[in-house]
């Protein structure tokens, strides 16, 4: 992992979430979400996000 890369998504923008189908517990799938760190950039951000309200 490079020292710019997003530490949260290890520079590839995209995290694994996984999501139970259809409420069994025999298997799992995981989908690629957005980071939401960078926004999918796969970089840090230089100004930390600001919380809205």
């Amino acid at each position: 992992m490079a020292p710019e890369d997003c530490p949260n998504c290890g520079g590839s923008g995209y995290v694994a979430k996984p999501v139970d189908l259809n409420g069994k517990s025999d298997g799992v799938a995981f989908i690629r979400l957005k980071c939401p760190a960078c926004g999918g950039t796969g970089r840090k951000r230089t100004v930390p996000p600001t919380t809205a309200g």
